[in-house]
């Protein structure tokens, strides 16, 4: 009888323990095989997946209002939030070391089991905490996520602050128009902020934070399923440091940068179509039956119609690379050696691939069904994925890239050595020092984020490195003027200004947006700009006020302008298309004091601002 050269030397006992696991090829950190039925095995992978986000967000929560509750002194100015986040990286990461030494452990089928439960949590726990802390201490000083209110994150706050005021679908600036992007991320921050009470701008950063940690566990959960336990673990983390350093500023972005290289594991396997039980050894674990194909295969499409409620950036980047994956499965099944690995005939491979692809374009047109009735076809051609971001896909490609080839190196090394466990204490220590050198060196890579995060002033009117406040701190007032002025909510004011970070604080209506690069294109911001100018060219308040009742589109009800001897000035914004706002120009509009001198207006002066609003 052939016996199995991973149970030479070893006792009847243990060799009777191995094969009762069912899996005649059982090596460390291989999972105890569920026999269940594939019915059964969905609905505990599904519970699985809820109770590890419910696990992620409980501890991302715990983390962020512990971090909070302290006076810290501002990251930029003060080693103490640095050294609390090396603390708490090596904390994080000695949790997930007894995860993968726990997962490797051999024991009997019982202990097994009771092992593989202990070490998911381990897993899940760890890696929610290096999220949490990783994103979270650096900011613990202030109530502004990375990037402060940079004009792109203005925009992201914006649009969080719109969706908490009202649920209802709704572009961030402009009245009456559907959101051009992907909003389905800010629509449930919407909702977590009005269950937390809180504004939306302050809900972004602990929002932020938890999702970002409920997806690497998601992205854990996964691997679990198509790898070696403790594999998946190394991958999961490593895959998280390098998204969090690189894409963590935006975060509907990095929730589905952390899930698309499991996403695109899954449509290889189930490519590929069911295997036999030997597949199952090594550290990938192929797909053994049927149902179990086809469970991938919807795991993708529902990532994929994530992607397109979430990120319409990251939408691209996923349906771009799993059709590289399809076409890529499609040459291997017509290739002679497929018939020797067991690969399904290529009209499989394509069925399988269609059926991906056009599930995953009826969702992206669910998702994005009212904007494009409205803007047409020519919606398709309006999403770019800019540099940074396929930079930060790049990156995580190359971390999991290269976790798999050093786990299969050290795989073939460890079976020619003489003593393999010193050789794998070796490498581990080595990868433990070289993924807490990296994620002490994530803050620094943030720096610029961080930093904004402490240099802007918040939507209280506080800037958390303790420097003098800018004039963000008077919106307080004008929010108290606008509203003791119109005696209306609000959402029922429209609102021009040049200071529109206003709208990302307080939910009005604006009439105009930040700039042209962050305006729906239904908006006609150009036809706008024409349009502020033709009134600032009148001569009396009669007449600006019939311009206002003639316009074709809601008319601002306030204005918010600035004060220039005895006229009014408006800055509008130019950002150059691949730039986050850091190189902007501006001009101006002035309105004459005189068109505003009339009963049709009233006016309060706030600080810098002139409040006026229109009777």
């Amino acid at each position: 009888m052939k016996v199995s050269p991973v149970l030479c030397g070893q006792n009847d006992s243990r060799r009777k323990d191995v094969e009762a696991a069912g899996d005649p090829q059982h090596v460390p950190g291989r999972s105890v095989r569920d026999d269940r039925p594939e019915g059964l095995q969905l609905t505990s992978a599904i519970v699985e997946s809820v109770v590890a986000v419910g696990v992620a967000v409980a501890v991302a929560a715990v983390v962020v209002v512990v971090e909070s509750s302290v006076r810290w002194p501002a990251f930029t100015t003060s080693h103490v939030l640095r050294a609390l986040t090396t603390v708490g990286q090596v904390s994080a990461i000695a949790v997930l070391c007894a995860a993968v030494v726990m997962a490797r452990r051999q024991l009997s089928v019982p202990a097994a089991r009771l092992r593989m439960k202990l070490t998911r949590v381990l897993g899940w726990i760890g890696l929610s905490g290096f999220v949490a802390v990783t994103i979270g201490m650096p900011l613990a000083a202030s109530r502004l996520y990375l990037s402060g209110l940079s004009p792109d994150q203005q925009w992201r706050s914006e649009l969080l602050t719109r969706f908490a005021d009202s649920p209802a679908w709704q572009d961030g600036t402009y009245v009456g128009l559907p959101p051009d992007q992907s909003a389905g991320w800010y629509w449930l921050g919407g909702r977590v902020a009005v269950v937390a009470g809180v504004p939306g701008w302050e809900a972004l950063k602990p929002y932020a934070i938890a999702s970002i940690a409920a997806a690497a566990v998601l992205a854990l959960v996964w691997w679990s399923r198509m790898l070696r336990t403790d594999i998946a673990i190394v991958l999961a983390s490593v895959t998280t440091a390098v998204a969090v350093a690189y894409a963590a500023p935006d975060p509907a972005f990095t929730i589905c940068l952390l899930l698309l290289v499991p996403a695109l594991f899954a449509a290889w396997t189930g490519l590929r179509g069911p295997a036999g039980q030997s597949a199952t050894a090594g550290i990938t674990r192929r797909a053994t039956s049927a149902a179990e194909v086809w469970a991938r295969l919807v795991g993708v499409v529902a990532y994929l119609g994530l992607c397109a409620a979430f990120n319409k950036a990251s939408f691209v980047i996923a349906t771009g690379a799993v059709t590289f994956v399809a076409l890529l499965a499609l040459t291997v099944s017509t290739n002679r050696v497929a018939a020797i690995e067991g690969w399904p005939k290529w009209q499989s491979v394509l069925g399988r691939w269609l059926f991906m692809t056009s599930s995953a374009v009826i969702l992206a047109a669910l998702a994005w069904s009212t904007y494009l009735r409205l803007r047409g076809i020519e919606a398709l051609s309006e999403t770019e994925v800019y540099a940074d971001e396929w930079g930060a896909t790049g990156r995580v490609f190359i971390a999991a890239i290269g976790v798999f080839t050093a786990a299969t190196m050290i795989r073939a090394i460890s079976t020619i050595l003489r003593r393999p466990a010193q050789f794998h204490r070796v490498t581990a220590a080595v990868a433990v020092i070289g993924v807490l050198g990296f994620s002490q060196h994530v803050p620094d890579v943030l720096g610029v984020p961080i930093g904004a995060a402490y240099t802007d002033t918040d939507g209280d009117g506080v800037r958390a490195d303790g420097y003098p406040v800018s004039s963000v701190a008077e919106y307080e007032r004008v929010d108290a003027a606008i509203i003791d002025m119109t005696r209306r909510t609000r959402r029922d004011s429209v609102v021009l200004t040049g200071d529109t970070t206003l709208l990302a604080i307080y939910p009005y209506r604006g009439f105009l947006a930040q700039s042209a690069r962050y305006s729906n294109p239904l908006s006609s911001y150009d036809s706008r700009v024409q349009q502020i100018r033709n009134w600032a060219a009148l001569s009396t308040p009669s007449e600006l006020v019939g311009e206002l009742d003639r316009s074709p589109r809601p008319a601002p009800t306030v204005f918010v302008l600035r004060r220039s001897g005895s006229d009014y000035l408006l800055r509008l914004a130019s950002d150059p298309l691949h730039d986050n706002g850091g190189t902007r120009t501006y001009t101006t509009i002035s309105f004459p004091g005189a068109l505003f001198d009339g009963a049709e207006f009233t006016r309060t002066e706030v600080g810098p601002f002139t409040v006026l609003v229109h009777r």
